[in-house]
């Protein structure tokens, strides 16, 4: 492979390559080259959310180039605004090239006939999944003999939107019509290649082995035959930040991002004209948004008075409201919203010592966070005060709607090919539009409540356009509000993706991805979102598998439940009597026995439930990924004194001490290499603690450190 052609050679220096972008460029064109690739044996380009996936394919466009590949393909999703966007980001990508009249960057829908002069350049064509595009893209290269003996690198952006295409008619599944162009469009071709990126590629590697007769059509699944990863740059916020919080909450400014909305709130931002608005008098029922907009104002206020002192021009904030998709609840979104702005100014005019003393509150909850940066100043609290009477006396805030209605094309900034900020406040308010591919500015406000009965993996994770390259300055001010029932969802879904790249880096870009469970090796690739996050469940190497968010049952129906837990260890094990470095080894017989006890004492609190059949199937799945065992490891701990909750009101969830050679997390990591291991504490169940002033015994099961990581399927 030429490593030292002129457009990657150039397109390296200029951009100043890591060793790590150079390896999976490189990586991926190689594997190109030497693969047979195609929509049905892709090769695969994984990173993460708006992290700079479109950077590294068009290092790999420009490595491609001079590998022989003359005309790119880059399929985009399919709307307006995001195929500008790719088409504006190509030409900017390989201007130079564009200029000495090498590479000339096409959109499909403007192409009729192309000169000998053109077809001898090369060629990148951006085309929308959508009908009339791929029509287009199609009578193009078989109108020209020249493109169609050309070797062709087809580049599907957002591959798992329309890449799979699936469609359910009157109750029969059919093949979609987009797939079926994109294979209508590769039969034209002499010599091909096939690469999918995304950041959510679920429906591509959680599908069937084999082949799937739908409808009389046999249909092969589409698997990646390599995935190499776009590595994270030192910039990057994602889910490790949102989501993977360290133990102590004082240490990081993370923890302070979430803030929990009510889903009766989120009812009335569902419910056009359930409240009544009135500009003069503080409305109610939304008090979430009522406080995340103040929140945004003085956070983002607090900011642009930071850079002044740093003499550096102040950046302009967003603040996304996602919730809905129907364009009537965006516009009552966007009427609350602009209520509540009236609300402040009203105050404002009315009270203004009323209006500082509030201001003051919203000043020092900022303040706690900003505190925890050693090297960050906080402005004085006059001049912020003035900056929020500023922003809301001379219109500094600006409320825009982003959906299907709206022109957004018109909506874009030139350079950045982003969402424009015209103004140093800006609130979008929108839906599906606020999607995959959309990238949004200086974002410090996220509110979201889109909650489907059934959440689909390969969708939700692209709402979270938080996600990507961020100061950290800016997330000291920066805030998520979600109800608690979808934060456990993104949760969920963060360990699902962890646990996928952990995987690959394991095993390389070349393996199989042996990465599911067989229960789900029936499923049918009916849409690529047929397997959904509510019926997946993450295991990997090491990792504590426990109830949380529970309480015990009364005390005397609890007294019982404990005493027949006692009464089964008592015959297996004595931990009065035993040494603290002692473990034995019990059945899956057992193991139910004592978890059927258990969990008769569990009441657990909404979006926490852990099912007993859940926990009985994780235990049987980690039983059988060793031939030579078939047993659990035992530890038992008495006299334990947990508190229900920690100091800042979430659920306790590390009962297990994870400290000191003799810690039973310890101890379980040492002797589970290749068994699970269980953990018992019995509690003491004080009612000052939280509890119901009863024992109950609190289980762990830890997954064994020789793992290869799974998805397991709960149906």
């Amino acid at each position: 492979m030429k490593k030292t052609g002129k457009f990657y050679l150039y397109k390296k220096q200029k951009e100043n390559y890591t060793t790590a972008l150079t390896k999976c460029i490189e990586g991926t064109v190689e594997d190109l080259l030497s693969n047979q690739t195609s929509p049905r044996k892709p090769g695969m380009l994984l990173g993460r959310v708006q992290a700079g996936k479109t950077f590294a394919y068009c290092g790999i466009i420009a490595l491609a180039l001079d590998n022989g590949f003359e005309s790119i393909v880059v399929l985009t999703k399919g709307t307006k605004f995001l195929l500008s966007q790719t088409y504006k980001r190509l030409r900017s990508e390989f201007k130079e090239f564009v200029e000495d009249d090498l590479v000339e960057v096409l959109d499909i829908m403007k192409v009729n006939v192309l000169s000998g002069y053109q077809q001898n350049k090369k060629l990148i064509f951006c085309v929308k999944k959508e009908d009339d595009n791929l029509n287009r893209l199609i009578r193009t290269y078989r109108n020209h003999d020249r493109l169609k003996k050309s070797k062709t690198l087809i580049i599907d952006d957002e591959a798992d939107f329309c890449g799979l295409s699936f469609r359910r008619n009157s109750g029969e599944i059919q093949v979609g019509t987009i797939m079926g162009q994109i294979s209508s469009f590769r039969k034209l071709l002499t010599d091909s290649d096939f690469l999918l990126v995304t950041a959510t590629p679920y429906s591509l590697y959680l599908q069937p082995d084999g082949y799937q007769e739908i409808n009389g059509q046999l249909l092969a699944p589409t698997r990646p035959v390599f995935t190499h990863l776009v590595p994270k740059h030192d910039k990057y916020i994602g889910g490790d930040e949102f989501f993977n919080l360290p133990s102590n909450e004082s240490e990081s400014i993370f923890h302070d991002i979430f803030e929990e909305i009510t889903n009766d709130e989120l009812r009335v931002l569902r419910t056009p004209r359930s409240i009544r608005l009135n500009p003069n008098i503080r409305i109610h029922g939304v008090d979430g948004l009522w406080d995340a907009l103040l929140n945004f104002i003085v956070g983002g206020s607090i900011r642009r008075i930071q850079d002044k002192e740093q003499k550096v021009t102040p950046k302009k904030y967003s603040f996304v409201v996602h919730t809905e998709t129907q364009k009537v609840r965006h516009d009552w979104q966007a009427d609350i919203v602009a209520c509540c702005l009236r609300n402040y100014s009203s105050l404002l005019q009315l009270d203004s010592k009323s209006f500082a003393e509030l201001i003051k509150v919203y000043y020092d909850y900022f303040k706690y966070s900003i505190n925890k940066l050693s090297d960050t100043k906080m402005p004085s609290f006059k001049k912020v005060l003035e900056s929020v009477k500023s922003a809301l006396v001379d219109g500094y805030i600006c409320v825009q709607t982003v959906n299907s209605d709206t022109d957004t094309e018109a909506l874009m900034d030139e350079a950045t090919g982003q969402l424009e900020l015209s103004s140093p406040f800006m609130i979008f308010v929108g839906g599906t539009i606020l999607d995959r591919g959309i990238s949004v500015e200086n974002l410090i406000a996220f509110w979201y409540g889109r909650s489907p009965r059934r959440f689909q993996m390969d969708t939700v994770l692209q709402h979270l356009r938080c996600f990507g390259p961020r100061p950290i300055n800016d997330m000291a001010i920066t805030r998520m509000y979600t109800s608690l029932g979808i934060y456990r969802v993104l949760e969920s879904m963060h360990r699902i993706e962890n646990a996928l790249w952990e995987s690959i880096e394991k095993n390389g870009p070349n393996c199989p991805i042996n990465f599911i469970q067989r229960e789900l090796e029936g499923v049918i690739p009916c849409s690529p979102n047929k397997l959904l996050l509510s019926d997946v469940h993450t295991i990997t190497a090491g990792r504590r598998i426990l109830p949380i968010g529970f309480n015990t049952q009364t005390q005397s129906i609890q007294k019982k439940i404990t005493m027949r837990v006692d009464h089964i260890l008592h015959l297996l094990y004595n931990p009065y009597q035993q040494d603290l470095s002692t473990i034995i080894k019990i059945s899956y017989t057992e193991f139910c026995s004592i978890m059927d006890n258990i969990w008769e004492g569990l009441l657990f609190e909404d979006h926490y439930q852990l099912p007993l059949s859940e926990m009985k199937s994780l235990a049987k799945h980690l039983i059988k990924q060793d031939k030579d065992t078939n047993y659990i490891n035992l530890i038992v701990r008495t006299n334990r004194n947990i508190s229900r909750k920690r100091f800042d009101g979430r659920f306790e969830d590390v009962p297990d001490t994870a400290a000191g050679s003799k810690s039973e997390l310890q101890l379980a990591r040492k002797h589970g290499m290749k068994t699970p291991t269980l953990i018992l504490l019995r509690q003491n169940g004080k009612s000052d603690l939280g509890w119901q002033g009863e024992a109950f015994w609190w289980p762990i099961l830890v997954a064994q450190q020789e793992l290869t990581t799974t998805l397991f399927s709960r149906t």
